[in-house]
């Protein structure tokens, strides 16, 4: 297999970070919440061939995470929601998106995919010589997005684009528990 080094590669944006705490007669709330906007993701693998990724299926304009804790005493409880912005990929190729053709006729082909927002929740009780936590990841089992299977420029599982962003929509709610003893 031959590898090229990439000579030019460009990404633009900010990010936005916020921490918040407060004490209150029943605990402690802390809110955290951070969030990135790209605004320009340029790749220039050959000389003069410029590839623009920036909002294309896996590669998100915009993506932001909050978290609400409330700890008291051993007791932690925590609210996650996780954003990723809409993607769309028509265009990547020159393609117009309107009409594919296949042996069922002329078909819409799906390059874009929406907004998805993820809930998690976990309780945490730490003591002195344990700690154990319990949650649960996309609590409201929020399906993943659907893609036609020959959109250009996205890794698919069937019909299901195969970027870091949609991994925890695959495996859908999933409880866990963790378990730790200090010795």
């Amino acid at each position: 297999a031959q590898y090229r080094n990439v000579p030019t590669q460009r990404t633009k944006g900010f990010d936005a970070n916020v921490s918040y705490e407060k004490n209150f007669s029943f605990g402690k709330m802390e809110l955290e919440g951070e969030a990135s906007r790209t605004t320009y993701d340029k790749e220039e693998l050959y000389p003069g061939e410029v590839y623009d990724y920036n909002g294309l299926i896996g590669e998100p304009k915009w993506t932001a995470n909050t978290q609400v804790r409330l700890k008291r005493g051993d007791w932690t409880f925590a609210w996650s929601t996780n954003f990723v912005g809409g993607e769309d990929n028509l265009g990547y190729e020159e393609e117009d998106g309107r009409t594919a053709f296949s042996y069922s006729g002329p078909s819409t082909q799906i390059t874009s995919v929406k907004d998805v927002f993820t809930h998690d929740f976990s309780v945490r009780y730490k003591g002195d010589q344990y700690e154990v936590t319990v949650g649960a990841t996309n609590i409201t089992d929020e399906q993943p997005p659907q893609i036609s299977v020959d959109v250009a420029g996205t890794a698919r599982l069937g019909t299901i684009p195969l970027t870091s962003q949609y991994y925890s929509l695959i495996q859908g709610r999933t409880a866990f528990v963790s378990l730790s003893r200090k010795f």
